[in-house]
């Protein structure tokens, strides 16, 4: 730093100090901008997310597809669309059977056989990738007070262990009573069962149409259909309040920082006449913006995420809607250095307050 930059920013710095009551205003003020426009948009994106999770958990964006004859599908067709990007699974039912535990009555159970990828669509919050033995659903679970790693007993067969016992299934409630057998994709199955990535549905969907032979006709529909009365979450997204609250925020901190300036204007016209420059108004100005604007909106910031800890969309939308309220240090200086600099030196000194 040079010797006049040093001087300008310790001028600006005494501009700070010598009014205490008025610095101390202005800091508030950008303090409770920033917290009010920050905080709606951590509350705001964190809601987005929330949405978008519970939709997925739901199956809002999980395709069936199947032939339109009836015909099987190839199941290895199938589980190679898991290594398509935007695709979060891929699998489907490889055969189903009845079976018949032990003190029950006599009633039979449904056994299902399924490829890897259909345990992540039934149960896609349950991390059940490398789970050994059988699944048993909720309802079985409890019926028969089954644990991880547990054994049931079978009429007329060896018993079988079960590997996990799981929560219900938020897409599909006839897994609740169901045994699961997870096994290699060799074979055919009657529906291949898709989950896109929430961004990528709309292109998935036209990829699966013609992922299998043509000679197969195979349609393509939603598994579950969500509510349509609700906000998709990239329409709340687009359209977020937080948006425009960002840069009224900003427009606020303009016209106060403006005003204050204006109501100084026989001190810029002072010092124009002892001979500064733009240049050196200019960095007169910028040293209180950082004092009085950047800093208090940084500790509200980092206030803020230390306490909401925010990730993903939610800290891409806080950083962004923070970067909008800094550009309020980028344009103040200049719009005030024209407002103070359109008359000369002397008629501003005879105009001042």
């Amino acid at each position: 730093m040079t010797a006049s930059t040093y001087s300008r920013v310790r001028e600006g710095l005494k501009n700070v100090a010598s009014r205490p009551v008025l610095s101390a205003l202005l800091a508030l003020a950008s303090v409770a901008v920033a917290g009010a426009t920050l905080s709606l948009s951590v509350f705001e994106s964190s809601s987005i997310v929330a949405q978008e999770r519970a939709l997925r958990e739901q199956g809002a964006y999980t395709l069936q597809m199947y032939a339109a004859s009836g015909a099987p599908l190839p199941a290895e067709r199938c589980d190679a669309l898991r290594d398509v990007d935007g695709v979060v699974s891929a699998g489907g039912v490889l055969s189903t059977q009845t079976i018949y535990p032990k003190n029950d009555s006599g009633v039979g159970r449904v056994l299902a056989m399924v490829t890897p990828g259909m345990v992540e669509i039934i149960w896609p919050a349950e991390g059940l990738k490398s789970t050994t033995g059988l699944i048993a659903g909720k309802a079985l679970s409890q019926h028969f007070g089954l644990r991880d790693e547990a054994w049931i007993g079978m009429v007329g067969e060896s018993p079988l262990k079960v590997g996990a016992a799981t929560e219900s299934s938020a897409r599909d409630e006839n897994y609740d009573n169901r045994l699961v057998e997870v096994a290699p994709p060799i074979g055919t199955i009657t529906s291949c069962y898709l989950e896109a990535v929430a961004g990528a549905a709309v292109p998935i969907t036209a990829l699966s149409e013609t992922w299998f032979d043509p000679s197969l006709d195979v349609s393509v529909a939603p598994v579950f259909v969500a509510d349509s009365t609700a906000t998709p979450p990239q329409q709340r997204l687009d359209e977020r309040v937080a948006r425009l609250a960002s840069w009224s925020g900003a427009a606020v901190m303009v016209s106060i920082f403006l005003l204050t300036w204006r109501s100084r204007r026989g001190d810029f016209a002072l010092y124009r006449s002892l001979g500064l420059r733009r240049g050196d108004l200019t960095m007169i100005l910028t040293t209180e913006c950082v004092v009085l604007l950047v800093t208090p909106m940084a500790v509200a910031f980092l206030t803020l995420l230390a306490y909401t800890e925010p990730e993903g969309l939610v800290l891409q939308s806080l950083l962004l809607d923070a970067a909008k309220l800094l550009i309020v240090c980028i344009v103040t200086p200049p719009l005030a250095l024209a407002a103070v600099w359109s008359r000369s030196a002397s008629q501003a000194i005879k105009d001042s307050p």
